[in-house]
């Protein structure tokens, strides 16, 4: 599963409290000073996949994976339902990094440390089979 720089978790940015996340990552951050944070995303989420299911398709999960979800759906907005089920895959990924970075970036911590130019945060997307880490716009 994928981490976030210097901030290491078992849990994609997909499942991992926002909030939480970036406590854990703005402790880390003053303590060792770094100026970097990546949000990495990867290939083939079964979590994403869920969330695309429930939201393009109705699919319906027990309540502890709905909760989950709901942090993910909204971040998926704009996704053709029409796409073939890889290139929505693909999207949904992309999309739920960039949903996590904007979630990080609107709390006061990451606002503050953002105008002093003392960090920086970016989203990627690990690519499973090729080991390729790929930097999103």
């Amino acid at each position: 599963m994928p981490a976030w720089a210097s901030c290491s978790s078992s849990a994609s940015p997909a499942t991992w409290s926002r909030r939480r996340s970036w406590a854990a990552c703005s402790t880390r951050r003053v303590k060792l000073k770094t100026p970097l944070f990546v949000v990495l995303g990867h290939e083939h989420c079964g979590a994403v996949e869920a969330a695309l299911d429930a939201k393009l398709r109705g699919a319906r999960y027990r309540s502890r994976i709905e909760r989950l979800l709901a942090d993910i759906v909204p971040g998926l907005k704009g996704i053709d339902p029409g796409l073939p089920h890889d290139e929505q895959l693909q999207r949904g990924v992309e999309a739920n990094v960039r949903w996590s970075l904007e979630q990080i970036r609107a709390t006061p911590e990451a606002q503050a440390k953002a105008a002093t130019g003392e960090f920086m945060l970016v989203g990627a997307v690990y690519e499973i089979e090729s080991g390729v880490v790929r930097f999103l716009p």
